[in-house]
C-alpha cells in the first residue's frame, strides 16, 4: 500500500498496491500455469454506482506480461479496454499464464492502482472497496518441442510456453538472447526497462538495449531516454 505518511497533507486520489511474492526450490526450465484471479465483488463504487477505472499488472521475474486497464460497477468487472471479459459483467478476471522460470526462486509481483473511497454508501460494502486476489501455479511434467517433435521435461533455455489445451501438453516456444516469450501476447518481447532493435529485416533478429530512463516500462531507439510508459506505480 503506498499512500501518504505526512498527517498535515491531504490523502491522495488513489491507492497503489504492491504485493511481490517469493518462491523456493522450483525446478528452472520446466514449464508452468500461473493463474491469477481479481475478485471485486467487495468492491463498492459510490453513491449511483458509478464506474470506477482500476488498473493492474502482473510481472514474472521482474518482466511486466500483463497490463490492463479494468472498469468496476457494483461489485463487477465490466468493459475492459482489452476483451478480457468480452463484455459480460462479472465479479471476478481470471489471467492464466504460461511460463518457464529461470530461477530455482522466481518470484511474481501484482500491482493495483485503484482510486481512494473517500465516501462510499453502496450496500455491497459500505464505506469500503475491497479488491482481493488468489494465485495458483501449476507444473507441468512435460512440454512439447516442436524443434525435436518430442515431449520434454525442461523447455531450451531462452523459452517460453503456450498452454495446451483438450488436455494436450503446453508447447515450449524459444526465443533469441535477452528476450522473454509473453504468453499473453504470443511473442518475445524485452525485458522490462528495455527496448528493442532489428539487427536485419531478412532473419527478423533481435536485440534488446537498455532504457536510459530509470523506471521505464518501455521505451525505443529514437527516444530511449525518454520512458513510452514508466512502470507500474512510477
Amino acid at each position: 500500500m503506498k499512500d501518504s505518511l505526512d498527517a498535515t497533507k491531504p490523502l491522495s486520489a488513489s491507492v497503489l498496491y504492491t504485493n511481490t511474492i517469493y518462491f523456493e526450490n522450483f525446478t528452472p526450465l520446466m514449464a508452468h500455469s500461473i493463474q491469477v484471479v481479481f475478485n471485486a465483488a467487495g468492491f463498492g463504487t459510490g453513491v449511483g454506482a458509478v464506474d470506477v477505472t482500476v488498473q493492474y499488472s502482473i510481472a514474472v521475474e521482474g518482466n511486466q506480461i500483463v497490463s490492463e486497464i479494468v472498469t468496476i460497477n457494483s461489485g463487477n468487472f465490466v468493459f475492459p479496454t482489452s476483451t478480457v471479459l468480452l463484455g459480460t459483467p462479472q465479479p471476478t478476471i481470471t489471467r492464466t499464464l504460461g511460463y518457464v522460470f529461470t530461477t530455482a526462486t522466481p518470484s511474481i509481483t501484482i500491482t493495483i492502482n485503484a482510486p481512494r473511497s473517500f465516501e462510499d454508501s453502496t450496500s455491497l460494502s459500505p464505506g469500503f472497496r475491497v479488491l482481493s486476489t488468489s494465485l495458483v501455479i501449476l507444473k507441468y511434467a512435460n512440454a512439447y518441442n516442436p524443434v525435436t517433435d518430442c515431449c520434454v521435461v525442461f523447455c531450451p533455455a531462452n523459452s517460453g510456453v503456450t498452454l495446451g489445451i483438450n488436455g494436450n501438453p503446453p508447447t515450449c516456444v524459444t526465443c533469441t538472447a535477452g528476450l522473454v516469450f509473453n504468453s499473453v501476447t504470443g511473442a518475445c518481447q524485452c525485458q522490462t526497462g528495455y527496448y528493442s532493435v532489428t539487427q536485419s529485416a531478412t532473419t527478423n533478429i533481435t536485440q534488446c538495449f537498455p532504457c536510459y530512463a530509470p523506471l521505464c516500462q518501455s521505451c525505443n531507439s529514437t527516444t530511449r531516454a525518454t520512458c513510452n510508459a514508466c512502470v507500474t506505480g512510477a
